[in-house]
């Protein structure tokens, strides 16, 4: 009669001590995991191709599975499936986004050994920007979860045989070059239409003084503030009486965008027709002045003496920049935006909606930047992008992801526009529209669950009896 009761005694033991078990038990840890990857060859098999090859390290101390993952990557070619070998598939999700899990051959990595996985995609590689990124893991225990993968190396490319050319190349070709010396350098970039040193200076510091017309009184803010920045004090401007040393602003006629200098002994002087040839030849005068203004508060600069005389050759001088694909943030912008100024640039093009993501707020469509400004792992695009150009598994985070407010937009207009620069938006339509065609879905599936069948398809952006099979430059089949 005492069996049962010790055979309940050592039951009630076990089931105590399975926690404890369950606790004990590691998985493998995705730092342990080294990732290298390399070009084997172009021109492959005397082909428009490339092979290359993913080699696993594991520098843990536990087993790296043979199933039950699956690694995420961006790679912007066609890989061909027919020709992995290392027992694993490959599989094209969407646009530069691929799967890579391992077959039912693939055999588990131990602790120090490693296993190369090759594959051939299409056309050469010629640099390592061309390289696979943003490869994250994702257990099957949790397929929500991307995990990044930081140990990814990328091997340097050497490939002759397509004429590739190497930092070594390049320096022997351009060891000949000899530097112009400083002295000879015009000081303004770009180059005016005159150009003429004198002998003497204009010493900046705060005996001076600005007097302008009063046409050009937002320029002569502008140039106050920028001389306050390097000695500490900001110039009065149009002040009663004399001053020893003034910076005089008046109008006078010429070309839309021209403008004139003198820099002589306790004065100079611009003239310009507008308010724009004022700006530039302010511009004109920061980058002749010595390189440590901006290196700090000072006392006073010195500014040699100088003539210039000078208009733009081309009436439409732009800078394109892309914050769809990788976005940059407010101040980034702001500074892009100064160093266009120096430049004398006047034209932002501002490409800031494609598949890859929406970046401006519009306060009626919240679903544009709540999905379209976000990308991260996702199984079905419903809450936010995929990860794309190496943006990783995260959502939120830089510079995947991101978009600019309305008032972040509004003060990024508004200080172009004192730089005298135009801003094109560029909304792409009615290619390149994943973006804003998932942030839309997204709306759709909103109003229909609250039966409101009318609003749910205002701003549907695709057929939903649409059937047609396609795939785009960037390899998308939805956009």
């Amino acid at each position: 009669m005492k069996k049962p009761r010790f055979y309940l005694v050592i039951l009630f033991a076990l089931l105590l001590s399975l926690p404890a078990f369950s606790q004990k038990y590691e998985y493998f840890q995705e730092k342990d995991l080294q990732i290298t990857w390399q070009l084997v060859a172009n021109n492959y098999q005397n082909k428009s191709n490339n092979l290359s090859s993913f080699t696993f390290m594991n520098k843990g101390k536990m087993t790296f599975p043979a199933s039950g993952w699956t690694m995420y990557f961006n790679y912007s070619r066609e890989i061909s499936t027919a020709s992995n070998a290392g027992n694993v598939i490959i599989k094209h999700i969407n646009g530069d986004i691929y799967q890579l899990t391992p077959d039912t051959d693939f055999i588990a990595i131990k602790k120090g050994e490693s296993r190369s996985i090759t594959y051939i995609s299409e056309g050469a590689i010629f640099n390592y920007t061309a390289a696979p990124t943003g490869l994250y893991l994702v257990w099957d225990r949790n397929p929500d979860k991307g995990i990044t993968l930081d140990k990814y190396t990328i091997s340097p490319i050497h490939d002759t045989t397509i004429g590739f050319v190497t930092p070594e190349i390049t320096y022997q070709k351009n060891k000949s070059i000899q530097q112009i010396p400083d002295n000879q350098l015009i000081k303004i970039f770009p180059t005016p239409l005159e150009y003429r040193e004198l002998n003497g200076e204009f010493i900046l510091d705060a005996e001076v003084h600005i007097k302008t017309d009063p046409l050009f009184i937002q320029e002569s803010e502008y140039l106050a503030n920028e001389i306050s920045n390097i000695i500490g004090i900001k110039p009065e401007i149009n002040a009663k009486g004399t001053a020893a040393k003034s910076i005089v602003i008046r109008q006078e006629p010429m070309a839309a965008e021209a403008y004139k200098i003198s820099v002589l002994t306790g004065k100079i002087e611009i003239t310009a027709a507008t308010t724009a040839g004022v700006f530039y030849a302010i511009q004109s005068l920061r980058s002749f002045m010595p390189s440590s203004a901006d290196a700090g508060k000072k006392k006073a600069i010195i500014i040699p003496s100088v003539l210039v005389n000078d208009t733009p050759r081309f009436g439409f001088r732009s800078l394109s920049l892309d914050v769809a694909r990788n976005f940059q943030q407010k101040y980034e912008i702001l500074k892009v935006l100064d160093l266009m100024a120096l430049y004398k640039l006047n034209v932002l093009h501002f490409h800031f909606i494609d598949d890859e993501g929406w970046r401006i707020e519009i306060p009626d469509l919240p679903e544009l930047t709540q999905v379209g400004s976000n990308r991260g792992h996702t199984l079905d695009n419903k809450q936010f992008l995929p990860p794309s150009f190496g943006s990783g598994p995260l959502a939120g985070r830089l510079p995947g992801s991101g978009f600019y407010s309305k008032s972040d937009f509004i003060e990024i207009l508004k200080y172009a526009t004192v730089r005298h620069i135009s801003i094109i938006p560029e909304i792409e339509s009615p290619g390149h529209s994943r973006a804003a065609i998932k942030a839309m879905d997204a709306r759709y599936d909103k109003f229909m669950q609250q039966g409101n069948r009318a609003e749910a398809e205002k701003y549907l952006l695709r057929d939903t009896l649409d059937q047609s099979k396609y795939s785009s430059a960037q390899l998308w089949t939805d956009n």
